[in-house]
C-alpha cells in the first residue's frame, strides 16, 4: 500500500516540479492529511536538496539566530549551549536526504559554518549515529569555495554513489575512503591529490563514470584496473599535466565505451618544456593517445583555441588517423578501427579578429584522412574554432563512411549522456 501510495505522489510531484516550484507548496501541505501520506510527500520533498540550510533551519528556534554581521553578511549565531536533543528533528528529516546538487551556487555558506561544524561535532558524540546523511548516493558542487568541501569526510556515507566535485578545489577531501562504492566520480584536482585517488583505483569494482586530471603517463596506468568504466574524462591543465614520451607502460590496456578529453586554456604560459602549453593543445592530444593503448567506441576532445588556422587542424587530423592499432605487432595506442563515435569541440572568442580568412578554409580534400574511420557512426565537427569547412569536403565525407549515420555540424556546449545522442554505441 505504502509503496502505491508513493508512485502516486511521485507522478504528481514530477508533474508539479516541471510546471514550476510555484505549486510546492500546495504539495507539502498535504503532508498533514495522514502519517502514510505525509511519509511520502516528505521523501519526495526532501529527496534532493540544494544546500544544507533547509536541514541546519530544522534546529529548534531558540538555538540559533540569524543576523546580519558588519561586513553586510548574514550568519548564524548560538543562543544557548546546544545539546544532543537538539538533533532530534535534523535526524528525522537527514535519513530522507538522497541527493545534493548544488548546480547554481553553494551548498554550505561562510555565514552557516559554524552552526553546521557544531551540529556534525556534535552528532560524532553519538556513537550510534552513523553518518550525518545516512542514505545520501549522489553529491554535486559547482563551487570550489563551497565550504560543504572541507566537511565531506564527516558527511558523506560508505554508499555513496556519485561524487561531483568542482574543478581545482584550494583544499580537495579526502576521499579515499568513499571509492570502493562509488559509480560516479569527478575529481579534477593538482597532481598530489589526483595521484592519491590513482594510487587507490585498484579498489573502485563499481566505477563506470570517471573524470580526472591528466598528470603524467606513468601514474595514469591504473587506470587500466578499472573494467566496468563506461565513461572516461580526461582533462589536461596546463602547468599540471606532463606529456613527455614514455615506452614503459604499453601493457597497460585501458578500456572505456567512451573517451573524453579536455585540455584547459593556459591562463599561466610555463617555461617548462615537459609541461604541456595551451598553444599546443593538439600536441597534448596526440602525447595522450600515443603513450596508452587504448580502446574505445566514442573519442570526444574539446580545445580552447583562440586561433587555429585549418592547417594545423587537417594535421592532427591526418596523426590521429595514423596511430597504429592495439592490434598492430609493434607497440599500440588507440583502437581506431573500434571507433563508432568521433567529436571534436574547439571553443573560442566569437569576438577574435582574423585577418586571413583563407587560411580557416578547409579545402575539399581536407578531411581525406577521416576517411579511414571506416566503422564511424556519428561524426561532430561541432565548432572548430575559427576555422570553415568547405561543402565538398563534407559531401565526401558523407560518401566515403558507409556506417555513417549521424553527421552534426553547429555549436553545442555538453557531451555527457552516453544514453542520449550517442546511446546508438550502446548496440554498434
Amino acid at each position: 500500500m505504502h509503496d502505491i501510495v508513493f508512485i502516486i505522489f511521485q507522478m504528481v510531484y514530477v508533474l508539479i516540479v516541471q510546471e514550476g516550484p510555484g505549486g510546492l507548496g500546495a504539495f507539502a501541505a498535504l503532508s498533514t492529511i495522514s502519517s502514510t501520506i505525509s511519509e511520502a510527500v516528505l521523501q519526495l520533498l526532501w529527496k534532493k536538496l540544494s544546500s544544507m540550510e533547509p536541514l541546519i533551519y530544522l534546529l529548534p528556534y531558540d538555538l540559533i539566530q540569524e543576523y546580519k554581521s558588519s561586513d553586510g553578511v548574514l550568519k548564524l549565531r548560538f543562543l544557548r549551549t546546544p545539546r544532543q536533543s537538539d538533533l532530534k528533528r535534523f535526524h528525522s528529516y537527514a535519513r530522507r536526504v538522497k541527493m545534493i546538487c548544488a548546480v547554481d551556487g553553494k551548498a554550505l555558506q561562510s555565514g552557516h559554518t559554524h552552526v553546521f561544524q557544531t551540529l556534525a561535532t556534535l552528532h560524532d558524540r553519538i556513537s550510534s549515529a552513523g553518518s550525518l546523511l545516512p542514505y545520501l548516493y549522489h553529491v554535486e558542487l559547482m563551487d570550489k569555495s563551497d565550504c560543504l568541501i572541507q566537511y565531506l569526510d564527516r558527511l558523506l556515507p560508505p554508499g555513496l554513489q556519485t561524487l561531483i566535485l568542482p574543478p581545482h578545489m584550494v583544499l580537495p577531501p579526502d576521499v579515499q575512503n568513499l571509492l570502493p562504492h562509488l559509480q560516479n566520480l569527478v575529481y579534477i584536482s593538482d597532481a598530489f591529490h589526483t595521484s592519491i585517488i590513482l594510487d587507490s583505483l585498484s579498489n573502485c569494482t563499481f566505477m563506470r563514470r570517471l573524470t580526472l586530471s591528466y598528470i603524467q603517463p606513468s601514474l595514469m596506468t591504473s587506470l587500466a584496473s578499472l573494467h566496468q568504466l563506461t565513461s572516461l574524462t580526461l582533462v589536461i591543465i596546463p602547468g599540471t599535466s606532463i606529456m613527455k614520451k614514455t615506452s614503459s607502460i604499453f601493457h597497460h590496456l585501458i578500456h572505456m565505451e567512451v573517451l573524453n578529453i579536455q585540455v584547459e586554456p593556459d591562463l599561466h604560459p610555463s617555461n617548462d618544456a615537459q609541461s604541456f602549453s595551451g598553444n599546443t593543445g593538439f600536441l597534448a592530444i596526440i602525447s595522450l593517445l600515443s603513450n596508452h593503448r587504448i580502446i574505445c567506441q566514442g573519442l570526444s576532445i574539446n580545445i580552447h583555441q583562440e586561433y587555429c588556422s585549418a592547417d594545423l587542424v587537417i594535421h592532427f587530423f591526418n596523426i590521429l588517423t595514423s596511430l597504429p592499432s592495439v592490434d598492430d605487432d609493434d607497440d599500440g595506442f588507440l583502437a581506431l578501427e573500434n571507433l563508432a563515435g568521433f567529436r571534436l569541440n574547439m571553443s573560442w572568442n566569437e569576438d577574435f579578429f582574423v585577418l586571413d580568412e583563407e587560411s580557416l578554409q578547409i579545402p575539399r580534400n581536407g578531411l581525406t584522412s577521416l576517411h579511414r574511420l571506416v566503422y564511424l557512426t556519428a561524426l561532430e565537427l561541432e565548432d572548430l574554432g575559427t576555422c570553415r569547412i568547405d561543402d565538398d569536403a563534407l559531401l565526401n565525407l558523407a560518401i566515403s563512411l558507409p556506417c555513417l549515420q549521424c553527421l552534426m555540424l553547429g555549436t553545442r556546449s555538453l557531451w555527457e549522456d552516453l544514453l542520449g545522442l550517442w546511446g546508438f554505441l550502446g548496440s554498434a
